[in-house]
Order: C-alpha cells, then structure tokens, then sequence
C-alpha cells in the first residue's frame, strides 16, 4: 500500500498564525515526522513541500501524488479560543475507520472534535477525479496557547501517533513485524464492597454506561443533595462509577469521583 501525504499552504500562504510559529511551517514538520514513522509500514509519497497544492490545484498545475491513501495536514484557528483535533472528508466518502483511528490516538494529547465532512477543494478531487478516498487532519489550534504547549511537548509522538493510526485503520504490517492493534480502553473494576446510598456534592450526568462519551449521555442528571442507592461501584483510570437500576430495571451510571483530581462528587450515607 502507498499512503501520500500533503502539507497544508506554503509558497507564500503562510496559513494560519499564532502561538510564534505559521501553518506553513508546522505542517511540514508534522508531514515529515509522519512520513518517517508510516515508511515502517508501508511505501510513502509526499507533496513537494516547496509548493501549495491547493493553488497549484486552483492554476491546473497540480500532479496529483500516485497513492492508495491521501491525507492532507493543517492546523486550525480561531481567535485564540478553540481547541482539539479534528478530521475532515469529502461528502461522499463511506468509511470513516482510518480517520476515527487517527483522532483516538490523537486524543491522548488534544479534545477530540470529531469528523466532519466539507469538500475541501484538494480531497475533493483526489476523491472525485482519482477515486481516491483521503482526508484532511486539523492536527489542533495554532492560536490556542493549550494546545500548542501540548503540540510542542509531545511533536515526535503526535507525529507517531497519527501515523500509528493509518497503519492501525489500514491493518497493515509493520514491515518485518506484525499489526499494530489499537489500545483497548481500560474496563472499570467492580467493587462491591462501597455499594449503598449516595448522596450527590454537586449536579452529576446520569450516563448510559460508565464513559464521558457525549453518545452515553442521557440527558438526565442528578442535583446537589439528591441521592441514589448504588448497586455497584466501578473504579476505572478516571473516574469511579456507580451503578444502579432505574424503576423500569435500566441500568445507569454516575460518576462518583474524579481520580484525578481525588475529588468526591457524592458522598455515601
């Protein structure tokens, strides 16, 4: 497989700015880091980055790079208060694995905001005139203060990261080696033994399973002074759950505590 790389703006489009640095500047940096990560896997192409593949697309002198897979890297803006990563692709695009991969493995670093789909003119047509499925990475926020820290801190293994998961959503050997497999999130532990009755510190979202996932929340939650009766008590990295039943026998999570932070949100009485 043949994966082609492209680095966003260049040739005098400096991109968005902020944070000391340009787009221009960091997307071959990161186009780069990929390419050197990715080969392990299989055979890669990049764009000439002394060129702007977007207008050179607008000018008709755009060669279009021989790959199996495009994706085209920028960074995001937007006055200073917008932050995470997200992945752009073309609106007739089917699946989404490759790109969904790229965004979990980014988002050890930044918030994941998810795919979306515009037909940015560059995908647009590596995707209508050379049925070439590709997308476009906003790796985060160059005008975000947080984000770039991050960025900056972890470059080498953001670039690992993203080119991890194209090899991961892919399935493709390492070369000489096996397939990388994605990172199974962890599975909250039972305890049984702090099970009874809470009463919540603060308002607390009723989930549907014990995750922050926005797909698990259910629109409910518990106020300040309210309290439930725990059937069982999950201890998981982040948080620790509670579990009970609803009056139709639904089962429903509340987080409890912040690990993190070691902070009760409810107290047992």
């Amino acid at each position: 497989m043949k994966i082609g790389l492209i680095s966003g703006h260049g040739n005098g489009d400096s991109g968005a700015v902020g944070q000391g640095t340009q787009e221009q500047k960091e997307t071959r940096r990161v186009v780069n880091g990929i390419k050197k990560e990715l080969s392990k896997y299989c055979d890669v192409v990049v764009y000439d980055q002394n060129k702007n593949a977007f207008d050179e697309l607008q000018k008709g002198k755009m060669k279009y790079l021989v790959c199996d897979y495009l994706l085209e890297v920028h960074f995001n803006s937007f006055n200073g208060s917008a932050y995470g990563t997200e992945c752009y692709v073309t609106t007739s695009e089917k699946a989404t694995s490759v790109e969904k991969q790229i965004l979990a493995n980014l988002s050890k670093y930044f918030t994941n905001r998810g795919i979306k789909r515009t037909n940015f003119s560059v995908i647009y047509n590596y995707k209508q005139n050379r049925k070439i499925s590709s997308a476009l990475l906003e790796v985060c926020f160059i005008d975000n203060k947080k984000d770039m820290t991050t960025y900056n801190k972890n470059f080498d293994s953001i670039c690992n990261q993203i080119a991890l998961g194209i090899a991961q959503g892919f399935a493709l050997n390492k070369k000489g080696g096996t397939t990388p497999k994605p990172t199974p999130k962890p599975v909250p532990k039972p305890d049984t033994t702090r099970t009874g009755t809470y009463k919540f510190k603060v308002a607390v979202k009723v989930r549907k399973s014990p995750d922050t996932a926005s797909k698990y929340d259910t629109g409910v939650a518990y106020q300040k002074g309210e309290t439930v009766i725990i059937s069982q008590v999950l201890s998981g990295n982040m948080y620790t759950w509670g579990k009970y039943y609803t009056a139709k026998g639904q089962s429903r999570f509340v987080a409890l505590k912040d690990n993190k932070k070691n902070v009760w949100y409810a107290n047992k009485i």
